[in-house]
């Protein structure tokens, strides 16, 4: 049925196969739980993907987890992806205002790096909006995935390997590249748009 809510709360939910459906108008909120495996897929019938959305209102993680929905993470809220890579072929929003708010990709599961693939893209649009990591931790952004907009990635927080394309799009707010110790461009592209600043920083 379109138009609900999906309330997942402070607990850890398993999935082993199958995928949670968004229809149009619908959203699941997620606060303060955390999804081992699974996927948030989209009966996109309107064609909005923005209609089929998650909301992050209290931090919450995901782990080995595909996304084909709108993941909107909250002003002053943490999304954290680890323990698996991670598929996202929707679109990321951190909604950083008055308060950060955080993608951060931290693996305890095994060799501490988490590749970031898909077809989607991860939007910044803030100062406040921030990708983040554990220290000794290292995101590998594979293609086609995109990162993109203005905010700060890295915050001397995890190393970074792109493979991919990471694009300044934002006029107002530069992007910042902060890893903790190593920048990795392999095979990828770092682009800066008309009228955008890109500041590279540690590392």
């Amino acid at each position: 049925e379109n138009g609900g809510i999906l309330r997942l709360e402070q607990g850890t939910y398993n999935y082993t196969s199958g995928a949670m459906e968004i229809g149009d108008g619908s959203r699941i909120d997620l606060s303060s739980a955390t999804m081992n495996g699974g996927q948030f897929s989209v009966s996109n019938l309107n064609g909005v993907l923005s209609d089929n959305a998650v909301t992050v209102v209290n931090s919450s993680r995901l782990n080995g987890f595909t996304n084909d929905a709108t993941i909107l993470v909250n002003n002053g809220r943490s999304l954290t992806i680890g323990d698996g890579d991670f598929i996202n072929n929707g679109v990321i929003t951190p909604l950083g205002n008055t308060a950060n708010a955080n993608l951060s990709f931290v693996d305890n599961s095994g060799d501490q790096s988490i590749t970031l693939s898909g077809t989607g893209s991860i939007v910044l649009d803030s100062i406040q909006d921030r990708i983040t990591g554990g220290y000794t931790h290292t995101l590998v952004h594979a293609k086609p995935h995109v990162i993109e907009g203005g905010g700060q990635l890295g915050l001397n927080t995890i190393n970074i390997v792109n493979r991919s394309s990471i694009n300044s799009t934002h006029g107002n707010v530069p992007l910042i590249l902060d890893p903790v110790t190593s920048w990795i461009n392999d095979d990828g592209t770092v682009h800066v748009g008309a009228g955008t600043q890109i500041e590279a920083r540690g590392g």
